[in-house]
């Protein structure tokens, strides 16, 4: 068959969904699903915004592109909606600068994945995945320490152990700390990103051994991340088992953010997010009126009145860190905020609007969450 014709033959997403949920996968199974995800991915090819990822045939599922001479390897549910070449370049050199080492292969992940079709942030977060040995990570994490506002350290979370600013002698306490296991380190900072200004930053730091193995990558979904490294991606799992654990956790949390959002709280929107990230893993564009679905989810995400919801929670994320900064830059942070809120004027909620669109965002995740359990359920996997 040629690559053409292969590219025309749609994957039905029950069909896909049938696959990857089969218990017990035999070798057969797992042939038929390498070749769902091969062509799969060969439909993703050059879907994104600027027509620039091409299949990478040295990693099944991911589609890559250079960007200053850096590779990024995207997985092939995500091309279609991932940032354009201007939005891209800015992400590459904020991941690149966050690195704690710049050996180690960094991931752009969440919702910045989606801003190829204008879906609204409130943060960004990264994840970098760390085999060096943790004895020298004290030192890296002491050397983020800084008084400049524009990439401001503000908290530090050990493996479960806290720390905010101005982390008194934090080297000395984290190289105590560095004789237990580790498996994460997270770290929270206020950054100023061109194009977007100062952004709640995270980067989740993953302890790793050398063959690419440990507790932490329980920690991580790579099928939401982009591979920010000159040697591609370090975990290929595009098979069936690692793909329905994928969706079998974006289906419960569908269902626990819709459960919760009937307070009127933003968990809508965490439902919604999930549910466009299931439906883009399952091919939703592949099935006429799953496509329907898709888009409409999209354009709902990405217009103004969700917008105002997620610049107020930009807002108060901000804040939330201002608070815990070092006093000495704390008021100049908290200044600055100011100004940000000014000049999102025109698009901050007056409380009665936010009500109602909340509202209406959870009755939204409601229906996805259903749209959900009829899939799963069409797909045979009634157990779940």
């Amino acid at each position: 068959m040629s690559d053409r014709n292969q590219k025309s033959v749609a994957i039905n997403p029950i069909a896909f969904l049938r696959a990857v949920l089969k218990p017990n996968p035999n070798p057969e199974d797992r042939k038929f699903v390498a070749a769902i995800v091969g062509t799969r991915s060969r439909l993703a090819e050059r879907t994104d915004v600027d027509g620039a990822f091409e299949i990478d045939p040295d990693n099944l599922g991911y589609l890559k592109c250079s960007v200053g001479g850096v590779g990024v390897y995207v997985p092939f549910n995500l091309v279609s909606v991932f940032p354009g070449q201007d939005d891209l370049e800015v992400m590459v050199a904020t991941a690149t600068n966050v690195r704690i080492l710049d050996a180690h292969p960094i991931c752009l992940s969440g919702s910045a994945t989606f801003l190829g079709r204008s879906v609204p942030i409130s943060d960004l977060d990264f994840c970098e995945y760390f085999a060096s040995t943790i004895s020298s990570l004290p030192e890296l994490i002491a050397l983020r320490l800084g008084t400049q506002l524009e990439r401001l350290l503000v908290r530090v979370n050990w493996c479960g152990s806290r720390f905010i600013a101005p982390f008194a002698n934090l080297q000395t306490v984290l190289s105590r700390l560095a004789n237990h296991p580790v498996t994460f380190v997270k770290l929270d900072f206020l950054w100023e990103v061109p194009r977007f200004g100062l952004m709640p930053t995270t980067t989740m730091i993953l302890k790793i051994d050398e063959n690419m193995s440990g507790e932490a990558l329980q920690r991580s979904f790579v099928h939401q991340e982009a591979v920010i490294s000159a040697t591609g991606p370090l975990r290929n799992v595009f098979a069936a088992e690692e793909i329905s654990l994928y969706l079998k956790f974006l289906k419960g949390e569908v269902a626990k953010y819709a459960a919760s959002s009937a307070e009127r709280s933003s968990d809508s929107l965490k439902a919604m997010k999930r549910a466009l990230s299931l439906l883009l893993l399952i091919g939703a564009d592949q099935d006429h009126e799953l496509h329907a679905e898709l888009e409409g989810l999209i354009e709902d995400l990405s217009g103004p009145a969700v917008a105002g919801v997620v610049v107020e929670k930009r807002l108060d994320e901000l804040s939330d860190l201002a608070n815990d900064a070092d006093p000495a830059i704390g008021e100049a942070a908290k200044a600055e905020i100011s100004r940000i809120k000014l000049g999102f004027a025109g698009i901050m909620l007056e409380s009665d609007e936010r009500d109602l669109v909340l509202q209406g965002t959870s009755r939204t995740a409601e229906a996805l969450k259903e749209l959900i359990d009829g899939l799963f359920s069409a797909a045979g996997d009634v157990r779940h």
